[in-house]
């Protein structure tokens, strides 16, 4: 690019950012929540907000809330929502036709806080911690361990690895101390330098409610041009929705020149976790040129649930739930996967209906056997709270095994599209897709520290299901530390299910890069296209820590070190 055309755009830039705060310069007295519902309850179908800055007290731990509505246009172009609890920004329940465009968001507090390390000690088992002027004082806010992460104030990226089971001590208003149980782990991954950078999660109010922007129960809602500076979990998560459409959102890091306040230091983080979620959908969402940068897990993650047979008689099958609702209809398609064998079968679904709680015998093999695989704690696990039905299926599964999991196909996001947009610079996945026909094209990754893009299920976290019918095309990627481009399926027993778990994915005309290898990792597909890729080696890893394999080292399956590695695909 030559020296007149960028400077051409820069000053663009700053007419934009001049001109941007200038419109959110002036503070409305007005308690939007109030405007909004009024212009509702008249029967107003489009709204246009007057522009402006709103700092907004939540109600029942909600800013904004649209529920029950059809029809309706919200014109918030030119508003900036400044949420002055870390708790949701904005509720969508059970509307349809329904646009949001132009919104603004960000929060004062900010749902985390951000310092520097002033001490560590010789175990590495205590950080002290001084937090930067502009950022939430120590005694102001609860502190979360389980969101810490540091950063090298050079790069400005990822230092080391994330640090789990953290207790916090504070000091001061301006100091805290983390504490972390000692192991040679701990050590050996403990990279971080006095001086060195720290973000993690607080909150302002007790119990708040996760995710700043909610969707749920909605049919062809558009979200356009809305921008996220702040999460306190999800940026947009929406659960058992039909064709969503996000067009033009964001969710990074915000500018220093458009920041509510003046910081000793810019942000390094924009959400605390996920930054694009989509649940249960039953047509997945269309994500248009959007943009999840800097958050603290995935960027886009798109999937459904397993549920966990217990027992069968023939096509009888007794299920299992430990936290939502079975999201089973009567019709529903359904995959029966066994993490025992890794093998795959589909049925439907006859008939459902509950049952009776699981027995003693029940209750006590999935205590010892499935939960301590899960994310799930064994301690919250209670026989009374375990939700059960029988789910008669059109065929009987002919390879249903003791921990055998099931989820409904057509709740998985299907059908889902991401054109275009910017993702990474995260410490999970850039794209976590576990849907089918779908297609990923144009879209630019970097620096997603896992998969940049992965296609698998997650026994794990019971996340479900396999992909047919996904195209991923036309896509840069430049890799973190695990592969560019990650498709697979695998038993507990770490071996990957045969060719047919994933059916008809092509990968085509996509720009790779990166410093480890294999920079492709694909297993368990059918049919796979792997065409017109080209693939370059860096001389140096995006991130500095240590490289650990996932999700397990290639060489025990005869990887002989090229930058492709294929097993059992056809």
């Amino acid at each position: 690019m030559n020296v007149s055309k960028l400077k051409k755009i820069c000053a663009l830039a700053a007419v934009f950012l001049f001109s941007a705060a200038a419109v959110f310069s002036e503070e409305r007295p007005e308690n939007l929540r109030d405007y909004i519902n009024a212009k509702i309850s008249s029967g107003e179908r489009s709204i246009k907000i007057p522009a402006g800055t709103y700092r907004l007290k939540s109600e029942k731990r909600q800013h904004l809330v649209f529920r029950n509505l059809k029809d309706v246009y919200i014109d918030a172009r030119g508003v900036k929502l400044i949420c002055l609890d870390t708790t949701r920004a904005v509720t969508i329940d059970k509307c349809e036709n329904f646009t949001l465009d132009g919104l603004w968001i960000d929060y004062d507090p900010l749902p985390f806080t951000q310092g520097k390390i002033v001490k560590i000690s010789d175990d590495k088992t205590v950080t002290e911690v001084e937090i930067f002027n502009g950022y939430p004082d120590a005694r102001e806010v609860e502190i979360s361990p389980d969101k810490y992460e540091i950063f090298n104030p050079q790069t400005r990226r990822l230092r080391t690895w994330d640090s789990y089971s953290n207790k916090i001590n504070v000091l001061s208003d301006k100091k805290f101390e983390v504490i972390r149980p000692y192991s040679r782990a701990l050590v050996r991954r403990a990279v971080e330098q006095v001086g060195d950078h720290v973000v993690t999660a607080v909150s302002n109010i007790k119990h708040p409610i996760p995710h700043a922007v909610m969707l749920s129960d909605c049919k062809n809602v558009k979200l356009k041009g809305i921008k996220l500076y702040a999460a306190h979990g999800f940026g947009y998560f929406e659960e058992s929705c039909t064709a969503t459409v996000y067009e033009d959102c964001l969710l990074d890091r915000c500018p220093p020149e458009v920041d509510i306040l003046k910081r000793e230091f810019p942000r390094l983080r924009s959400g605390n976790a996920d930054g694009f979620h989509s649940k249960y959908s039953q047509n997945g969402p269309v994500i248009i040129n959007c943009r999840a940068m800097y958050g603290g897990d995935d960027c886009i993650a798109i999937s459904g649930r397993y549920y966990h047979c217990v027992s069968a008689k023939g096509n009888i099958l007794r299920m299992a739930t430990f936290v939502d609702s079975m999201n089973f209809d009567v019709g529903d398609e359904v995959e029966i996967f066994s993490p025992r064998t890794g093998a795959l079968e589909y049925s439907k679904v006859k008939s459902i209906a509950d049952a009776q709680p699981l027995t003693e015998e029940e209750f006590s093999y999935i205590s010892s056997k499935i939960f301590p695989r899960t994310v799930y704690r064994t301690s919250n696990l209670k026989r009374e709270r375990i939700k059960v039905y029988t789910i008669e299926l059109q065929t009987a599964p002919q390879k249903l095994d003791p921990e055998s999991m099931i989820c409904a196909v057509n709740k998985i996001g299907n059908g889902f599209k991401i054109l275009g947009g910017a993702y990474g610079n995260n410490r999970s996945r850039g794209m976590l897709l576990r849907a089918s026909n779908g297609l990923v094209k144009g879209a630019k990754i970097e620096g997603a520290r896992m998969a940049g893009i992965l296609c698998a299920p997650e026994i794990y976290w019971y996340g479900a299901g396999h992909s047919r019918s996904v195209s991923i095309e036309d896509c840069d990627i430049e890799a973190g530390m695990y592969p560019a481009i990650c498709v697979y399926s695998m038993s507990l027993e770490r071996k990957f299910s045969p060719a047919g778990a994933h059916r008809d994915i092509k990968i085509t005309g996509n720009r790779i890069r990166g410093f480890y290898a294999p920079l492709v990792f694909l297993s368990s597909i059918k049919n796979l296209t792997f065409s017109g890729n080209t693939i370059e080696k860096d001389s140096k890893p995006y991130y500095e820590h240590e490289f650990f394999p996932w999700p397990v080292s290639p060489e025990a399956f005869g990887w002989d070190g090229s930058d492709i590695f294929k097993t059992q695909c056809d």
